[in-house]
């Protein structure tokens, strides 16, 4: 069997994989303090930053992901595998509402 060009351990280690890592971290992060502390000055300048940052990386992170699912669609179920598609919808689902809040709030009229 032929050996894949990017071996298993090249994949962790590519800049895209620390920007997309870097990213769901902060989005985490900042979503959790945006819903969980008193919304203040502070609190809306954070809303302001999570919602720049993921519409920056949107489209970044929708390629890795794409190419992310692309090498493991065909790989039989494992754990490994069944917790990449969890984290994917879990990731998902944040961007779809996120993308709704950020749509009301730009295009509310009340």
């Amino acid at each position: 069997m032929a050996q894949h060009p990017h071996n298993q351990t090249s994949q962790w280690t590519g800049i895209l994989t620390y920007l997309i890592a870097g990213f769901i971290l902060f989005e985490t992060i900042t979503g959790l303090f945006i819903a969980f502390l008193p919304f203040s000055l502070a609190n809306q300048v954070m809303v302001l930053i999570h919602t720049g940052i993921g519409l920056l990386f949107l489209i970044p992170f929708a390629w890795y992901q794409f190419k992310h699912w692309f090498e493991y669609k065909n790989r039989p179920l494992s754990d490994v595998v069944i917790t990449g598609y969890i984290s994917m919808l879990a990731v998902l689902v944040a961007i779809l509402s996120g993308s709704i809040l950020t749509f009301q709030a730009l295009f509310s009229t009340g």
